[in-house]
C-alpha cells in the first residue's frame, strides 16, 4: 500500500485544528478531491476574519458560537446552524461574539448563485 496515495481510503483522515484561525482541512493537495475544499474557521471572542476568495464559491455553517457578520450593506447575527453562501469576489467580515467554529465548503464556481444567508429554523419540515 502506498501511504502517500491520497486517493486510497486508508489516507482519508484529516486533522481539524482547534487553534484560532483559518485552517484548510481537505483540498486537492491532500485528498482525491479535485474541485472541492473543506475549511475550518475558529475565532476567539472579539477576533475578526474576512471570509473571501477570488476563485471558489463558499458555503459556511456555524457549528458553535455566534458572530456579527457584515456582507455589503447588511449585518447579520449568525448563530449555531446558520449558514452563508458567498460567490467569488464577495466577502463577509466575521466578528466572534462567542467562541466561534465554522465549517466552510469551497468549490470551483460555475457562475450560478448569489450571496445569501440562511437562518436556521428548526420548525421547517425536512425534505
Amino acid at each position: 500500500m502506498d501511504t502517500h496515495d491520497v486517493g486510497h481510503p486508508s489516507n482519508w483522515k484529516h486533522h481539524s485544528p482547534l487553534e484560532s484561525g483559518w485552517h484548510t482541512i481537505v483540498s486537492p493537495e491532500n485528498s482525491a478531491c479535485r474541485s472541492l475544499w473543506l475549511f475550518r474557521l475558529n475565532l476567539n471572542v472579539g477576533e475578526t476574519y474576512t471570509l473571501a476568495t477570488p476563485v471558489l464559491e463558499l458555503s459556511a455553517v456555524t457549528i458553535a458560537g455566534e458572530s456579527e457578520s457584515i456582507c455589503g450593506d447588511h449585518t447579520y447575527t449568525l448563530a449555531k446552524y446558520d449558514a452563508v453562501y458567498l460567490t467569488p469576489h464577495s466577502e463577509m467580515r466575521i466578528k466572534a461574539k462567542q467562541q466561534l467554529i465554522m465549517y466552510i465548503a469551497g468549490a470551483l464556481y460555475e457562475g450560478v448563485g448569489s450571496v445569501h444567508v440562511h437562518k436556521h429554523d428548526p420548525s421547517l419540515p425536512l425534505g
